[in-house]
C-alpha cells in the first residue's frame, strides 16, 4: 500500500486540486495523509469536506515543510511512501506507473517518475521527457542517481518520488529548520545508499503560477547536503561509485555557485569559492563555462538566461535584466 504524505499550509485556494488529483488514482491502494502546518486560513475546512475513509486530516503547529513531511512517514502505514505539494496534481495513472515500476525493479529503493510543468499561461511543457530525451529507454535502474543528475539535470521533483518507508530507517528523515533545498538533502542521502529506478512517463504536474526569477538569482545559499559530503566519503556503507558521484555533484555545485557569484557582481566570493574547486573531480565542460562567465560581460549573461527562462516564470519578460 501506498502512504501519500500533502503538507499543507494555508492551501485552501488550491488544496482542492491536489486532494482530488490523489482520490482519482486508478490504483486505489493508499492512504492520504493531509498534515495542516498550522493553517490559519479554511484549509481545515476543505479537508473537512471530503467523506473518503482513506483520508487522514492532522493539525500541528506550525513547524515548517519538513517538519509536516516528518509527521506524515511516523503516522504512515503503507510500505511506500509518496509525497504531492499542496499546490500540484498528479495524473491518474501516477500510483499506477509506479507499481509497474516496483514490479519492475523490486530491489530499488526509490522510484521516480517523469513530470510537466503548467506555466501561468495554462500551457504544459514535458519536462523530463526533455530532461531525459538522452535515455534510450523509457525506464532505467541506476546504482548511482547522481550520474544520471550530472549527466542529463535535475530530472525530478518532490512529486515524483515514492520510497520504500524503510529508506528513512537508514537516511532518517528531513532535515528541521532548513529554509532552503531541504528535499534535496532527502534525495541526496538517498542516491548515496540505494539504486533508483526511472520512468520518462509523465505522470505528474508541477504548477509554476507563483513561482519567480528574482528570488532564484539573488539569493545563493550552499545546499544543506555540502554539510554531508565529507561524512558520505568517510562511510564503509556507500559503494565507490556513489562515492565518486558525491563528488562530482559537490564540485558543479561548487561551479554552479560561482556562476552564480559572478552574475551577481560578487567577484570577491566568486574568487574565493572557485580556488577550493578540484579540477580533476569537475566536469570540464562546467569548469570552461564558468571561466567564460569570468570574462563575459554580467548584461549579457542576464539577458540571455532571462531569453531562456521566458515562459517559465511569472514575472520574467524578454529583456530584463536583475
Amino acid at each position: 500500500m501506498f502512504s501519500v504524505i500533502i503538507p499543507a499550509y494555508n492551501a485552501e485556494k488550491f488544496i482542492d486540486n491536489s486532494v482530488k488529483s490523489v482520490l482519482s488514482q486508478t490504483c486505489g491502494d493508499f492512504e492520504l495523509i493531509i498534515i495542516d502546518d498550522g493553517s490559519c486560513d479554511g484549509t481545515r475546512k476543505k479537508i473537512a469536506g471530503y467523506s473518503d475513509t482513506r483520508i487522514k486530516y492532522i493539525y500541528q503547529k506550525n513547524s515548517g515543510v519538513s517538519s509536516a513531511r516528518n509527521r506524515g512517514i511516523c503516522e504512515s502505514k503503507g510500505e511506500f511512501i509518496c509525497f504531492l505539494d499542496s499546490d500540484d496534481e498528479w495524473k491518474i495513472n501516477h500510483l499506477e506507473t509506479l507499481v509497474s515500476l516496483i514490479k519492475k525493479y523490486e530491489y530499488c529503493g526509490m522510484f521516480l517518475t517523469g513530470y510537466d510543468i503548467r506555466l501561468n499561461t495554462g500551457e504544459l511543457i514535458h519536462k523530463s521527457e526533455q530532461i531525459l530525451k538522452r535515455l534510450n529507454h523509457e525506464h532505467i535502474e541506476s546504482d548511482n542517481g547522481f550520474d544520471v543528475l550530472l549527466k542529463h539535470g535535475y530530472f525530478f521533483n518532490t512529486n515524483t518520488v515514492c520510497c520504500r518507508k524503510e529508506v528513512f530507517d537508514r537516511v532518517g528523515l528531513f532535515e528541521v529548520g532548513v529554509k532552503n533545498g531541504e528535499d534535496d538533502d532527502m534525495w541526496y542521502r538517498i542516491f548515496s545508499y540505494y539504486s533508483i529506478a526511472i520512468t520518462k512517463k509523465s505522470t505528474t504536474i508541477y504548477n509554476r503560477d507563483n513561482c519567480g526569477a528574482t528570488s532564484r538569482r539573488t539569493v545563493i545559499t550552499e545546499p544543506f547536503f555540502m554539510k554531508r559530503v565529507k561524512e558520505m566519503l568517510r562511510s564503509e556503507e556507500i559503494l565507490p561509485v556513489r562515492k565518486k558521484g558525491i563528488q562530482l555533484w559537490a564540485e558543479q555545485n561548487k561551479l554552479s555557485r560561482v556562476r552564480q557569484y559572478l552574475l551577481a557582481g560578487n567577484k570577491k566570493d566568486a574568487f574565493c569559492l572557485f580556488k577550493q574547486i578540484d579540477f580533476k573531480k569537475s566536469n570540464k565542460t562546467r569548469y570552461l563555462q564558468t571561466l567564460l562567465c569570468w570574462v563575459v560581460p554580467t548584461k549579457i549573461i542576464r539577458k540571455y538566461i532571462d531569453t531562456r527562462d521566458y515562459g517559465y516564470y511569472s514575472e520574467t519578460k524578454p529583456g530584463d535584466v536583475r
